[in-house]
């Protein structure tokens, strides 16, 4: 499969709530073009979607340095550092 099969391929995975799937398809799109700020930011909502909350930063931080300025991907990692933030607060202030 091609960047843009593969793109699709993940699409339909996330879709269908195969999450795990899903990203590897996204992870094998970007290793052909990790220049398509659209994958770095389905990628993201695909980690956000399992909890890996700094591996979806890092994919709206890279959509957004390739198509700065889009308000899809600002608001994606609007989210992002909002939960981290939540999650963070929530974990400090936890007792073991």
């Amino acid at each position: 499969m091609d960047e843009t099969e593969l793109f699709q391929a993940g699409i339909r995975e996330y879709r269908a709530g195969n999450y795990e799937e899903a990203g590897e398809l996204l992870q094998n799109s970007l290793e052909l073009n990790d220049q398509n700020p659209k994958v770095w930011n389905t990628l993201g909502i695909v980690f956000t979607k399992v909890g890996q909350y700094d591996e979806a930063a890092t994919c709206f931080e890279n959509a957004l340095m390739l198509d700065p300025g889009n308000e899809t991907f600002e608001k994606n990692n609007r989210i992002i550092a909002t939960c981290k933030t939540f999650l963070n607060i929530k974990y400090n202030n936890s007792i073991w």
